[in-house]
């Protein structure tokens, strides 16, 4: 350690710790992107099933609504009759 306090100087020790910390920092950042865990895995099947069930009652609530307007129009015919 001596040998290392006597060439550098401690702002410069701060820059390369600092350097080097940040390096392995993106490191570990990068590596946990690029692999895709069973984690992930789930939570990405959670999200598609969640989305489709989301767009299947989106369907069912359009159908719904054009069945009321469809039965509105006919008791309107009715009630003019």
């Amino acid at each position: 350690m001596k040998f290392i306090t006597s060439r550098f100087d401690s702002h410069s020790l701060m820059k390369i710790l600092a350097a080097a910390v940040f390096a392995a920092g993106v490191g570990v950042f990068i590596s946990g992107c690029e692999q895709k865990g069973p984690a992930q895995e789930a939570g990405e099947s959670i999200d598609d099933a969640v989305e489709e069930a989301g767009d299947k009652l989106e369907d069912a609530r359009d159908k719904a609504g054009d069945k009321v307007e469809e039965w509105k129009k006919d008791a309107e015919k009715d009630n003019n009759s």
